[in-house]
């Protein structure tokens, strides 16, 4: 691994949402009325490195990743530490949900698709979906503030 991958992933964990101060945070998103704590991946380097290297995420966090274009996206786990749900959002509405997914750090990385265009992704603790009963269909508030022309 060469010194700025070292240097991006050190970064990426002394700032992220894993502290106690969390609900501090100014980027949120809602979900059936939960908050939803979040890192904003909305350049090419920072959706590449994703949650990678991290050890954990706290209980109400997660990150959005933007994209510029509307379209088909396809995630791995790349580096992962711990279980994640996929949570793909299209149109500010939930269209599908990819649960509990395992760490992968093998060189053949399982692939997970969106299976059509989407606008975000989510990515939260394995199983939080479960928990808080978030399902497809359920609206994401806050996210205008996120998007494209928005972002701050």
């Amino acid at each position: 691994m060469n010194l700025a991958k070292v240097i991006i992933i050190i970064i990426l964990l002394l700032s992220g949402c894993q502290n106690q101060n969390y609900q501090d945070r100014e980027d949120y998103i809602e979900i059936n009325n939960k908050k939803i704590y979040i890192d904003v991946a909305d350049d090419s380097s920072s959706r590449y490195m994703g949650l990678s290297g991290r050890n954990s995420l706290c209980p109400n966090c997660g990150m959005l990743f933007v994209f510029e274009n509307s379209g088909e996206k396809t995630f791995v786990m790349r580096d992962m530490n711990f279980p994640l749900d996929i949570i793909w959002i299209k149109d500010d509405k939930i269209v599908k949900i990819d649960k509990n997914l395992p760490p992968d750090n093998d060189k053949n990385l399982e692939k997970y698709n969106s299976q059509s265009k989407i606008d975000f992704v989510l990515e939260v603790n394995g199983n939080f979906s479960v928990e808080n009963e978030i399902k497809i269909g359920n609206e994401i508030k806050n996210l205008e503030n996120y998007e494209n022309n928005n972002l701050r």
